[in-house]
């Protein structure tokens, strides 16, 4: 949940080659098809461009919030 825009969900497949890049993106494809996501839901825009779009002018300001998961996966 993005504060001012909505819910999103990202999916994101590591590639250790780039030859392994076109089966990642078959990969996602799977998963948008099971979530019933199409082509017209994804947003492509980083969260920072919404929201300056959004609050036009005005200063966007944000606060950390998330945990780095290191701690959880070394």
């Amino acid at each position: 949940r993005v504060a001012g825009l909505g819910s999103f969900i990202e999916i994101e497949v590591l590639c250790r080659r780039k030859g392994e890049v076109s089966r990642a993106l078959r990969r996602i494809d799977v998963v948008f098809r099971e979530l019933k996501i199409f082509s017209r839901d994804i947003e492509t825009k980083l969260y920072i461009e919404l929201l300056r779009e959004r609050m036009g002018d005005r200063k966007c300001r944000f606060r950390r919030r998330a945990r780095s998961l290191d701690r959880a996966y070394p």
